[in-house]
């Protein structure tokens, strides 16, 4: 990593998503369009060789692959995934063969990945793994079980079972470190964001449902396995507020995937990959790469990040909200998120946080902090 320690993105602090070209945690602060991003330093994240991944669609990149003309290179995506963004986040080259998700796979396909396919390496507590499933259990039960609640409820207890049945299977192999998100609010994807208003309020309460009867399963997994890392990531309450705040993200569109919209060029890198969603179902690797920095910051904790900006005639002061005393950081300058500039030095000396003034000459600007070693 040279001389950047580590990359986040801070969404409970009104993050924004960097490019696939960069890992920042980033701040929008409505001064002359300016974009603030910090680099930290990385925690206990950098003590992994492996990541192992287990679900569906999201993170499948060769076992079932996407079609192949409007799909990049087997994903359902117009790019990388967030496992492949995620592997680099954490200092090593995306490795396929430890990706075990398979297209289409509900929990307790998931589940089964660890039971029937999963070969453990030979340091498993050396690895993170990552139990990411359960949207397909709505997605592909909507017509069974219509209003029946009797129908979702034994869904529901079935899904909060394979997933912890899951973390179970994954200690047992000797796993330490496992990550899982809780299950996407689904009736804000384009295939189903359409439904009746009723229906929709409906499902969403069902997908509540599992996501308050998941946290206990997992809170009971981990208290009878004291050296279990289990990480958490509210991946419900964080897509939610993403879509309700894309323009902030970068985003064009939140409700209408780039293959559905006839207006819009379909190549990989046109400006379809700018909108939330490429097809009905799977987001673009734009979203993808923010999927990635949440749970790059669930292992590694807050970072230092510039948190405030105030304009002046001509300038703006921003301030290095939460510098680790006697570090020194360094701001960087971008036009266009690819090409980044030294602009000033600012060392950490005394509470309150330093600030630094920077002239403000062009009327759209992107900053982000590096982290001195």
């Amino acid at each position: 990593m040279s001389n950047l320690e580590a990359y986040s993105v801070s969404s409970r602090r009104g993050g924004l998503m960097v490019s696939r070209f960069s890992r920042a945690r980033q701040l929008a602060l409505g001064f002359a369009g300016a974009l603030f991003a910090a680099w930290g330093g990385i925690g206990s994240a950098s003590a992994y060789d492996a990541l192992y991944a287990f679900g569906d669609s999201l993170t499948d990149t060769w076992r079932e692959p996407a079609e192949p003309n409007l799909h990049f290179e087997g994903r359902w995506s117009n790019g990388p995934l967030w496992v492949e963004y995620l592997s680099e986040n954490l200092g090593f080259g995306y490795n396929r063969t430890n990706n075990y998700a398979h297209s289409g796979a509900q929990t307790d396909d998931t589940w089964r990945q660890i039971l029937r396919d999963f070969v453990p390496p030979a340091e498993p507590a050396r690895a993170l793994y990552v139990v990411f499933a359960g949207g397909n259990d709505f997605i592909q039960t909507v017509d069974e079980n219509g209003i029946d609640n009797s129908l979702w409820n034994a869904k529901v207890a079935d899904s909060v079972n394979n997933l912890s049945n899951a973390v179970v299977a994954l200690y047992d192999r000797g796993a330490r470190d496992i990550l899982v998100p809780n299950v996407v609010d689904v009736t804000q994807i384009p295939l189903l964001n359409k439904f009746f208003s009723f229906y929709l309020d409906y499902l969403r309460d069902k997908v509540r449902q599992l996501n308050a009867q998941l946290g206990p399963a997992l809170d009971k997994v981990a208290a009878a396995r004291p050296d279990l890392r289990l990480y958490r990531v509210d991946f419900y309450t964080q897509v939610r507020a993403l879509l309700k705040n894309y323009r902030a993200y970068g985003f064009t569109n939140a409700e209408e995937d780039a293959l559905a919209d006839l207006t819009v060029d379909k190549s990989f890198d046109g400006p379809g990959r700018n909108y939330v969603f490429w097809d009905p179902i799977h987001p673009t690797t734009k979203a993808h790469a923010i999927v990635a920095e949440w749970f790059y910051e669930t292992l590694i904790g807050p970072q230092p990040l510039l948190t405030r900006l105030t304009p002046g005639p001509g300038s703006m002061s921003l301030t290095v909200g939460g510098a680790q005393i006697g570090r020194t950081y360094v701001v960087q300058r971008s036009g266009d998120l690819a090409t980044w500039t030294d602009v000033q030095s600012v060392f950490a000396a005394t509470v309150p946080p330093p600030s630094v003034t920077l002239t403000n000459d062009p009327p759209r600007g992107f900053f982000r902090l590096k982290v001195q070693p």
